[in-house]
């Protein structure tokens, strides 16, 4: 029995399921993979100048403005087969994702227990006192700079909620 069976097989039964999620589940709804030696993110920018504690230290607004512009992307990408499948499994039993993306195709596909190892791009605070904030639509075109919007408890900045 080949994996594509399988999960067919664990998507049809009954019970509580867990699915584990990755890259690739999103990769086919256009969202670009981090390591893709060809189109992933790390071959076009350099992790250590978007994606570290030292980074946002450095330069936030340059920061801010990538994760504003993959949120646009992942805004506009759409559930998948794959999502969909998920989501279903979940009509007459618990089905738990745990998924090492940052994005919410899980959740518009209809899952309703996601777990997101890596966080989400969609839920901001503040790098201060890592209260919620809420910051509207994200750009619809790529720029270098956006200044993160300032936390209305403690004066401190917007953050990707992102690890």
């Amino acid at each position: 029995m080949n994996d594509t069976s399988k999960a067919r097989l664990a998507l049809a039964g009954d019970g509580p399921l867990v699915v584990l999620t990755g890259a690739v589940m999103s990769a086919e709804s256009g969202v670009p993979t981090f390591r893709d030696a060809q189109t992933g993110l790390w071959a076009r920018h350099d992790p250590a100048a978007l994606a570290t504690p030292e980074a946002w230290d450095r330069d936030r607004d340059a920061v801010w403005a990538w994760y504003r512009w993959r949120e646009h992307l992942v805004g506009s990408a759409e559930p998948n087969a794959g999502h969909l499948a998920i989501a279903r499994a979940a009509g007459g039993r618990r089905v738990t994702v745990v998924t090492q993306n940052v994005d919410d195709l899980h959740e518009r596909a209809g899952s309703s227990d996601v777990l997101h190892l890596h966080g989400s791009l969609f839920a901001h605070r503040c790098d201060t006192c890592e209260t919620a904030i809420e910051v509207g639509p994200a750009p619809t075109v790529p720029v270098d700079r956006l200044a993160p919007p300032s936390c209305s408890r403690c004066g401190g900045r917007a953050r990707p909620g992102v690890v």
